[in-house]
């Protein structure tokens, strides 16, 4: 029970930060980070209140409540609508609290780095522009500088011992580095969101541009690709040998059954050409209802052997559709590439399909 109550806390606490904000010229990244940050400034107040009470030092734990406030102002800023003012409303305390803290406790105490944070804060908004984050990048450098100069020149107004000088750096350094992972942790987010959504995106416009939508087999472009490129790679080897199959008598399916029936011959035929080249080659839709299978290392004996048995497994093949049963057959016509340009090949090889058709049908023509 009381994990599920854990879990259930965090899950609010997750969907609280990041509440997406509902005016439509502002952006939910620009007030999830400020309100990390604010999380995190907030507990790093509790922590000097905690430390400055602790040693007796009043006026810095009034100072540290009052920013422990402040930020708690800033946070409920950002479900208002008012995610620039919660902005600059931030950046303002921020720079306010840190020359405070110097003025008070000297550079020693590391308040003044997290100026760095800061800067990461004006740079992730979209609604900022670049000259206005540079100006205000410069305004943050020379209030360093001013700030080091001071330290140098005048000493700190409370002199704490060396081992509260030693806590406040610990805690200094470690909530620095957290807000700073924080911040980039949520401003390199999109970034890699953008960017796997485009690789996905880049993956489906190849699959559109390789595959054939009706079958799922290479198209012509790719599979033409497929065989020159294994054909440059292995110029020693033997083969490749292709085959063009034509289905028979498809028009007559289509004009019988309907061009839905003829689809459901095409899918079924690819599903089948894919499970029985695997292994031996690979197959893909040259056009219409002409598929081109290719075998590489394969001698035309043995590639006829292979299309033999397929066009015997292809005769087994049955289609339910409406009621009925569809069969088909397919004739084949096949050659051996034997260092000749693919094209070539393939018009040797279709030239005999066509040889096949007129005499009969339903065979293999080498």
């Amino acid at each position: 029970l009381r994990v599920e109550v854990e879990m259930s806390f965090v899950s609010k606490l997750k969907d609280l930060i990041f509440q997406d904000v509902q005016n439509e010229n502002e952006t939910k990244k620009t007030a999830v980070s400020l309100r990390i940050n604010a999380i995190i400034m907030g507990l790093y107040f509790i922590f000097l209140c905690v430390t400055f009470l602790a040693e007796r030092e009043t006026d810095m734990g009034i100072i540290s409540g009052a920013c422990l406030v402040l930020y708690a102002i800033a946070f409920r800023l950002t479900y208002l609508n008012h995610t620039k003012s919660a902005l600059w409303f931030a950046e303002i305390l921020s720079i306010a609290w840190i020359v405070t803290f110097v003025y008070q406790l000297g550079w020693d105490c590391g308040v003044q780095h997290f100026i760095f944070v800061l800067i990461l804060m004006i740079f992730t908004p979209g609604f900022i522009s670049n000259s206005v984050k540079l100006i205000h990048s410069v305004f943050l450098f020379v209030t360093r500088m001013g700030l080091f100069m001071y330290a140098r020149n005048f000493p700190a107004v409370n002199q704490l011992p060396s081992d509260v000088t030693v806590v406040l750096q610990v805690m200094n350094t470690f909530f620095i580095f957290l807000a700073l992972v924080a911040g980039l942790l949520l401003f390199t987010y999109d970034s890699v969101q953008m960017e796997e959504k485009l690789m996905k995106y880049n993956k489906k416009l190849h699959k559109l541009a390789s595959e054939d939508p009706l079958t799922g087999l290479m198209n012509r472009r790719s599979i033409l690709t497929k065989v020159q490129k294994y054909q440059a790679e292995n110029r020693e080897d033997i083969g490749p040998c292709v085959a063009i199959g034509d289905l028979d008598h498809f028009k007559r399916i289509n004009d019988t059954y309907g061009h839905e029936a003829g689809d459901e011959v095409l899918k079924a035929a690819a599903d089948f050409f894919t499970s029985f080249m695997n292994g031996k080659g690979y197959v893909g839709r040259w056009g219409g209802e002409e598929f081109l299978f290719v075998f590489p290392n394969c001698n035309l004996d043995e590639a006829k052997i292979y299309l033999l048995d397929l066009l015997k497994e292809l005769r087994k093949i049955e289609i339910p559709y409406n009621d009925q049963v569809i069969r088909f057959t397919m004739t084949v016509g096949a050659e051996e590439c034997g260092g000749e340009d693919i094209e070539k090949t393939i018009n040797a090889a279709d030239n005999k399909l066509y040889m096949g058709k007129e005499s009969g049908r339903d065979k293999v023509v080498c």
